[in-house]
């Protein structure tokens, strides 16, 4: 499957905030992220 990169957009950043991972993975869930920490470009820390 080819990779395709794409500008980060508010309506990206909107559902990103909505996956969640079974466990072990959940510690990468964003479950209460602010959608426009994603949106804004610069480096998101956690």
């Amino acid at each position: 499957m080819p990779m395709r990169i794409a500008t980060m957009t508010a309506e990206y950043a909107a559902d990103i905030v909505t996956w969640r991972y079974p466990a072990p993975y959940d510690r990468d869930d964003m479950t209460g992220a602010d959608p426009a920490l994603l949106a804004d470009g610069g480096p998101l820390r956690y």
